[in-house]
């Protein structure tokens, strides 16, 4: 072995001796006491946190300079903006949203709206937005203006939770005094009065969203949806029955 090798050796010896679990181990004893162990979680998850929150305050100088870096502070830089907003979870974006509050007293959802536009702008207001926030957003922006965005208000409603829907809600109501049974109501007329049951049937709590997911459940799901969804145009559709907590059994002798 060489005299290189046997130096990388001994340094990786000493970096693992000296690392966190290590000092907690040689100062407290066996890494098989449980004490021991929940001390070295304890160390670890406020070393994990203080991380964190390094690494939303760099993202947030970065997300700054991307805006308005260089010269004149004007112009945008959108691959550098998209690397540091793009690349994070909502919880990371949330501690970037507070350490750029806190180091340049400004909303960073509001500064990337300002500096960014189109499809593009949307995206990355909707990737800073909170989760009541965004729900809140989706609804003004499918039934703000002229007609109504009914797919928009089927996606949302199809992919969020119960809670997720209700605290956007509240968000939305918040925002513009008005209650969103009723908005909704009014957008969507009588030639969409099966979908308005089904969307506020949803929005008030009323689908099953917990218990196990299957191919079995699936499979009831879609039968109930194809007999309902095949009816003729005398037939009465049954909005509840597709709502409700439970599928409706089509055959008695499934489980």
């Amino acid at each position: 072995m060489g005299l290189g090798e046997t130096q990388v050796f001994q340094d990786e010896r000493s970096r693992l001796a000296n690392t966190t679990v290590a000092r907690i181990v040689a100062a407290k004893g066996s890494l098989t006491d449980p004490e021991v162990k929940k001390e070295c979680c304890r160390k670890l998850q406020k070393l994990n946190a203080t991380l964190k929150d390094r690494v939303a305050a760099v993202d947030a100088a970065m997300a700054r300079d991307a805006m308005k870096g260089g010269v004149t502070g004007l112009g945008c830089d959108n691959r550098k903006l998209i690397a540091v907003l793009c690349t994070r979870t909502k919880a990371s974006l949330e501690r970037t949203k507070a350490q750029y509050r806190a180091k340049f007293d400004a909303d960073l959802a509001k500064d990337v709206r300002e500096k960014t536009g189109s499809d593009y702008g949307r995206m990355m207001a909707y990737a800073l937005a909170a989760p009541d926030a965004y729900v809140a957003d989706i609804i003004h922006a499918a039934c703000h203006g002229v007609g109504c965005d009914e797919e928009a208000l089927i996606e949302l409603c199809m992919t969020r939770s119960p809670k997720q829907l209700a605290d956007g809600k509240k968000c939305w109501e918040g925002r513009r005094d008005k209650a969103l049974f009723d908005y909704i109501s009014k957008e969507l007329g009588h030639s969409y009065r099966h979908l308005k049951y089904l969307l506020l049937e949803i929005l008030k709590g009323k689908r099953k969203w917990e218990g196990s997911v299957g191919p079995a459940r699936a499979q009831r799901n879609c039968d109930l949806l194809h007999a309902e969804c095949s009816k003729g145009m005398f037939q009465d559709f049954r909005e509840n029955s597709v709502v409700g907590a439970r599928p409706r059994r089509l055959n008695r002798s499934e489980p």
